[in-house]
């Protein structure tokens, strides 16, 4: 059994290394469930496309536990559905924007796996679960992002909506090194290189199966275009990207958005 010396030296320690993280790492996060909720309740309330997660008419009513292809839609995915179904927490706005931000630069993993838990509450509160249940798939970073974070941010929230749901987190998409999309304007976004790819193995896996596919920001939905491309090429029945906010685009991204869409079959 510990001394009681031991136990003091242990808390001066311990009260050490969360100064030292506050004064010079700036990682010393808050309370996970106090901030989260109070972000989150912030943006209940909000409408959105349920194929594309863009901003629309806040007098609509957002239904509850629906099939995956129904629910509100905006003007352009009435015409071209851009995915199967959305689920998103809010905009990418405060106080939501900036937790999300300091999660994934500061290396708040408890934070992250809070968002990603009411990521579940939310796909579970939005949609009818699949005969043959979800299967979880995280948008992928490189190994060389995940390193300068020192977190694979969207494998936690992926992991959280999985135990969320009951569902197995399968890590099916590979990426390589590419340019970092945050000094890139929307149309250098959409038209850079394809570098994603889905091993033979969790190919297997995911065919036949209704996939949400993960991440933490949606800006023009290159990505998430990308990723759900290749889910669907490995045989995926359908396709529900799940983000904890969304950048609301212009029509003249949301054109070159479709534009990408199109390219990309």
């Amino acid at each position: 059994m510990p001394t009681q010396g031991f136990q003091d030296h242990l808390r001066v320690m311990t009260r050490g290394v969360r100064m030292l993280e506050r004064g010079l790492l700036g990682r010393a996060q808050p309370c996970p469930l106090a901030s989260v909720r109070s972000a989150v309740s912030v943006a209940s309330d909000q409408t959105w496309c349920m194929r594309c997660g863009a901003a629309i008419d806040s007098l609509t009513t957002m239904p509850q536990r629906v099939s995956v292809g129904s629910g509100p839609r905006c003007a352009t995915c009435r015409v071209t559905p851009r995915f199967d179904g959305f689920v998103r927490l809010g905009s990418y706005r405060p106080p939501l924007d900036a937790l999300v931000r300091h999660a994934k630069e500061r290396s708040w993993h408890a934070v992250v796996w809070e968002l990603g838990w009411h990521l579940g509450n939310e796909v579970e509160r939005r949609f009818l679960a699949p005969k043959m249940g979800w299967r979880i798939v995280a948008s992928p970073t490189s190994m060389w992002r995940r390193l300068a974070r020192g977190i694979d941010h969207t494998n936690v929230l992926a992991s959280a909506v999985a135990s969320r749901l009951h569902s197995p987190n399968i890590k099916a998409l590979r990426v390589g090194r590419r340019t970092r999309q945050a000094g890139l304007d929307r149309h250098e976004r959409l038209h850079r290189a394809r570098s994603m790819h889905c091993s033979q193995r969790a190919a297997i896996q995911l065919s036949g199966h209704g996939v949400l596919v993960v991440d933490d920001i949606r800006t023009t939905g290159a990505t998430l275009i990308e990723a759900c491309s290749v889910v669907r090429e490995a045989g995926a029945e359908f396709i529900v990207p799940a983000v904890i906010c969304v950048a609301d685009m212009t029509p003249v991204s949301m054109k070159r958005s479709e534009v990408f869409a199109s390219e990309c079959g």
